[in-house]
């Protein structure tokens, strides 16, 4: 059984971009369409995330709300990890001036793909554990 997430992901269309071996896919998009997709290929370049990854973008309001509304009860407007099936999904108006980080930990978008990389790399869902991690690059308290 697929979890909502992995459908969702087949029914949009997608734009294909690598960075380093991991894949970014923006949803919904084509690559010219999508303005967070350049920053956030020179984001992941400060947060590598393993070959193996696939990041979605989701380039505007109303696929974010999609994705929403689709995994229930997610409480963030910055990005989600699913490390079973090797996704990150990252809302791209992260990339937007307008976006407020007020309710976040982390203040910019490389933070924010740094604290999901601090879920894949510590193998956690713990929040504070990813948030250690974007901040000191190690799963543990030094």
């Amino acid at each position: 059984m697929k979890s909502p997430l992995a459908n969702l992901i087949l029914f949009l269309p997608l734009a294909l971009t690598q960075v380093h071996a991991v894949t970014v896919i923006g949803l919904n998009t084509r690559p010219d369409r999508c303005p967070a997709l350049a920053p956030m290929m020179a984001d992941l370049n400060a947060a590598p995330f393993p070959a193996d990854w696939t990041v979605y973008v989701a380039c505007d309001v109303g696929t974010w709300q999609r994705i929403k509304q689709r995994v229930g009860g997610l409480n963030t407007d910055a990005a989600l990890t699913d490390r079973q099936h090797k996704v990150t999904i990252v809302n791209g108006l992260l990339y937007n001036p307008l976006f407020s980080f007020a309710g976040y930990v982390q203040k910019t978008p490389e933070r924010i793909l740094r604290h999901e990389l601090g879920h894949i790399t510590c193998n956690t869902s713990s929040e504070n554990l990813a948030d250690r991690y974007a901040n000191t690059g190690t799963c543990r308290k030094q």
